[in-house]
């Protein structure tokens, strides 16, 4: 069956480093082929795993990244990251505080985009 499509939308609200919140960028990587060179009986490579994007890609962008910013005292220029390592412990930790509320209130009204059901269904 054909790959199901999904929802082309990007999420017009992200700032510098938002994608970046929950892990650490590596700047240099090496990567292997997602497949066996070797096709199983089906005409298609044996996928030895996958990696997705969250917000935009299987789930609908509800962070508000701008306030997000704005109630860590961040400017929207700056990589939140690189800005709470700058930061002083205890403005770090009302920071911290502030990215992981926001992020609990996103995480509670999450929502698929659309064509997700189906390419999950179509991976197995």
């Amino acid at each position: 069956p054909p790959l199901p499509t999904l929802s082309p939308s990007l999420p017009t609200n992200m700032g510098a480093g938002a994608s970046s919140l929950c892990c650490k960028r590596s700047r240099s990587f090496r990567t292997k082929p997602m497949y066996k060179r070797s096709f199983s009986g089906k005409g298609r490579p044996a996928l030895r795993g996958l990696v997705f994007d969250m917000d935009g890609t299987l789930t609908k962008a509800n962070l508000d990244f701008a306030e997000m910013y704005r109630r860590c005292g961040v400017d929207r220029k700056d990589d939140i990251l690189e800005a709470l390592n700058r930061m002083s412990p205890g403005e770090r930790e009302k920071a911290v505080g502030v990215i992981e509320e926001m992020e609990e209130a996103g995480r509670r009204a999450l929502e698929l985009e659309s064509g997700v059901k189906e390419l999950g269904s179509w991976l197995k």
